[in-house]
């Protein structure tokens, strides 16, 4: 096991990727050039306007607290207002990876980029991992928001990442702190989630470097379990944690213990 020593928590995390960034160097000649896009038919484009750079309102179905200053937001896919997961069978249809452009109804200006972290199967809805700052604006407009209220998403070209299957690298080294850990799940779910069936990506291998404060800011923790246990061995998870006061513990097992 090795011992970190940080001196913040901002400072902490940025002395944990320094570290690990001469091993990304090192697997630099893995990246190859992005795949297109899959066009997409008449009748998906119709469904999905978001899709095609409209600005679409759709309604919060729920949220949920999971730490002291992160929600987890459900919304509907259907914009018709209708306030039920079961009441449309559209999925989110964005490629992987890729973002979604965010802004209040009232105020197209305030837009910030968020990675949703539910399967890109899930039909009727998906869900936003939100990190509220103070005195953050667009974290405000979210706090605000009750079921039914909605959100204007839309998705541009320059949205769209490295596609699956990433170029076919023999491994890939990710490295992600708090919410950022969002895109780095998106393409988790892809090379190792339970709904995938193709073996496009199936020797592919993963490392994964998650920054973050404290054991309880561990976003996504299960899920990263899950999908470890699943990986038959090719995804392995390394935790840093710091409080600003601790010394940061990084331990090579799929799941950093405390």
């Amino acid at each position: 096991m090795s011992v970190i020593k940080l001196f913040s928590s901002t400072r902490g995390i940025g002395i944990f990727l320094e570290v690990v960034l001469l091993a990304v160097v090192a697997l630099a000649n893995a990246a190859t050039a992005s795949s297109p896009a899959p066009p997409l038919g008449l009748s998906d484009a119709a469904a999905r306007p978001w899709l095609e750079g409209q600005s679409t309102p759709l309604p919060l179905l729920s949220k949920k607290r999971v730490s002291r200053d992160t929600v987890r937001y459900t919304f509907s896919t259907n914009s018709n207002g209708t306030t039920s997961k079961s009441s449309s069978d559209i999925t989110l249809g964005i490629p992987i990876c890729s973002c979604l452009l965010v802004s209040p109804p009232d105020d197209e200006t305030l837009t910030r980029p968020y990675t949703p972290i539910s399967s890109r199967h899930a039909r009727g809805h998906f869900e936003l991992l939100v990190k509220h700052y103070p005195n953050g604006a667009m974290g405000n407009c979210f706090d605000k928001l009750k079921k039914g209220d909605c959100m204007l998403f839309r998705q541009i070209p320059k949205n769209i990442k490295e596609l699956y299957p990433f170029g076919k690298p023999k491994t890939i080294i990710m490295l992600a702190a708090g919410t950022g850990i969002t895109p780095m799940y998106q393409a988790l779910q892809r090379l190792f989630g339970s709904d995938e069936d193709d073996d496009e990506g199936s020797d592919i291998n993963v490392i994964l470097l998650y920054g973050s404060r404290t054991k309880k800011d561990i976003y996504l923790r299960k899920e990263l379990s899950g999908l470890a246990k699943r990986s038959g061995n090719r995804l392995k998870v390394v935790h840093a944690l710091s409080d600003g006061k601790a010394r940061a513990r990084m331990s090579t097992r799929l799941l950093w213990m405390v």
